[in-house]
């Protein structure tokens, strides 16, 4: 095996949030259309907004960060969302899901499961349709 081979190894990943709009995503102060990569990681988060305003929020899902169980609270502002680690090379973006983004990753999941195939090993393309005031991702595998 080459030494760059072996030093890619070593190298850690440079993570970016990619944050969905309607026109794209924006990564890094720059608007992309489309990102690709494998989708190597994905969990449940909960946020809650109040007049544009992050309130309340659980990292795992579970358990909110002031200590508040999340099936106790039940806000009905509460929404949950998938955050999703998208890895292309050495670059690992972080996409948070809303719920219609979501759904569609989990059909992606299906289907290449379904084939045999998992989204760990599969390039798969994200693209954006503008919603009006949202985005929501799209999500096919890489041709």
């Amino acid at each position: 095996m080459s030494r760059p081979k072996i030093r890619r190894a070593f190298q850690q990943p440079t993570y970016f949030p990619a944050k969905v709009t309607p026109e794209g995503f924006f990564v890094d102060e720059e608007l992309l259309d489309t990102l690709k990569g494998q989708a190597i990681k994905s969990h449940l988060l909960r946020k809650r907004f109040e007049d544009g305003e992050l309130t309340c929020d659980s990292r795992d899902g579970v358990t909110s960060s002031d200590g508040t169980d999340c099936n106790a609270c039940l806000h009905p502002q509460c929404r949950p969302i998938l955050r999703l680690h998208l890895r292309c090379g050495c670059v690992v973006y972080v996409i948070d899901l809303a719920i219609t983004s979501a759904q569609n990753f989990f059909r992606l999941e299906d289907v290449l499961e379904a084939d045999g195939c998992r989204t760990e090993c599969t390039t798969i393309k994200l693209s954006v349709v503008n919603r009006g005031y949202w985005g929501e991702v799209r999500f096919e595998p890489d041709q």
